[in-house]
């Protein structure tokens, strides 16, 4: 019903809100436990880009895990 939708509203908001703000600190961070640099306009680009592509087909949004990638990362994890 289109009352769910509008209750939804305020939730979708802060899911947008949370998304813009996790890449400016989570990419430096990780970039910085992994000793590399990192092209930060790239990494901006590329999020909305699949951000926007999974919103349009009815996807979950990119989200990056920190703790996840640097476990990945000591561990020897070498692909993507």
């Amino acid at each position: 019903s289109w009352s769910a939708v509008l209750n939804s509203i305020p939730t979708l908001i802060a899911l947008v809100l949370f998304s813009l703000i996790h890449v400016p600190i989570n990419i430096p961070a990780f970039a910085i436990t992994a000793a590399v640099d990192v092209d930060m306009n790239k990494e901006l680009i590329a999020h909305g880009w699949s951000n926007t592509i999974a919103g349009i087909l009815g996807g979950l949004q990119n989200y990056m895990a920190y703790t996840q990638s640097v476990i990945y990362f000591k561990s020897g994890g070498a692909g993507k």
